[in-house]
This record gives C-alpha cells, sequence and structure tokens, in this order.
C-alpha cells in the first residue's frame, strides 16, 4: 500500500525533503489522514540524536520557531504545522518496537516507503487497540501519557478489548512504586 496523493499532503510530506538526513513520519498523524481527518500535529522521527538535532537547527534556519524540549525531541511549529522532530530508533521497525499500540505501527519515510505492524490494516479497520507486546514500563510520568493516548483513541471511536485494558492496568500496577512511608524515630526517653 501507498498513502494517496491527499494523505501525504495531510500529513506534510513535503517537510521530510528539507531535512538532510534520511527521517519518516509515524504514528497518530497517519492514521488521522487515513481517517479523513487533519493531524494535530505530525510526529517525525530521525536515526539518530545527531541527525535529530541538525534537523532542528536547519527547521530554525527556515523559519520554525521552538515550542518545546524534552526528552526525546523537539517541538516546533513550522508554516502553521506543529512538529515532533523526535529519535528513538534508528529505523521505523526500532520505533514500532516501542509503541504501545498495534495502530501507532505506521510510516511513510522521506522516500515514500510505507511501513507497517504485520496487524495494521485489521487492527485499524476494526478501530481496536492492541498491545503490542512491547510496551515500556518506565516510571508514572509515562503512563500518564499512556493514559492520555488511550482516552484521545477511546475519544475518536476506538475500543480496547477486556484482555487489552486488564494487561494494560496490570502493567500500571506492577510499575507503580509506592512512596516509602518514612520510619517514626522512637525516643528512647523516660
Amino acid at each position: 500500500m501507498n498513502l494517496s496523493e491527499e494523505n501525504l499532503k495531510n500529513i506534510q510530506f513535503h517537510f521530510l525533503s528539507k531535512f538532510n538526513s534520511y527521517c519518516w513520519i509515524s504514528g497518530g498523524a497517519i492514521i488521522d489522514a487515513l481517517d479523513g481527518k487533519t493531524p494535530r500535529d505530525i510526529d517525525v522521527y530521525f536515526p539518530s540524536e545527531e541527525a535529530k538535532n541538525k534537523a532542528v537547527s536547519k527547521a530554525k534556519v527556515l523559519g520554525a520557531k521552538i515550542i518545546q524540549t524534552y526528552p526525546l525531541g523537539t517541538k516546533i511549529q513550522w508554516e502553521g504545522v506543529e512538529m515532533d522532530l523526535t529519535f528513538i530508533g534508528k529505523d521505523p521497525e526500532e520505533v514500532f518496537d516501542k509503541c504501545d499500540y498495534t495502530i501507532m505501527c505506521i510510516a511513510v519515510d522521506k522516500n515514500g516507503k510505507f511501513f507497517h505492524h504485520q496487524d495494521f490494516f485489521e487492527h485499524w479497520g476494526e478501530k481496536k487497540l492492541y498491545y503490542t507486546g512491547e510496551v515500556q514500563t518506565k516510571g508514572g510520568e509515562h503512563f500518564v501519557n499512556k493514559a492520555k493516548r488511550l482516552n484521545k483513541y477511546l475519544k475518536k471511536g476506538y475500543s480496547m478489548d477486556k484482555e487489552n485494558l486488564e494487561f494494560w492496568l496490570e502493567l500500571i500496577l506492577a510499575s507503580y512504586k509506592k512512596p516509602k512511608k518514612p520510619k517514626n524515630k522512637q525516643s528512647n526517653s523516660v
């Protein structure tokens, strides 16, 4: 499968040609385009931290405004479009290994090559959220973001079966570390 010209325009595919490095668009923007919606923002991935940093610098030179920097990337606004320039893997398949839902495992690189999880079309067609089995469990703040993403897709009409929901809740409970209570110092006075 290839994305239609209209879908490529909707995900701002032309921006990829501005970067010297290999890069790709992945995730929610493509899903929105396939669903006939305008993406809120575009996630552009780079194969290294160095390539991402060079892309941020080039975007700034070309007029992009930095909105936010965060550990994995930089959010910019460029020609009225919000983009996250990110590095989390050397290629789309490595990034897919870090995605929580199979429907997020979709990408198109700057050469127009299309990538997707083997079950993407079935799950997207069913509008069902299935875990990839590669869910990252680093700390509570990641689960806040995951909960926001889950809520966003539920509001978009996707659903999650009981098994996947139980899996998600078990991960939260297993990774939650209760704050340690300070030990009371007992006085030995008489």
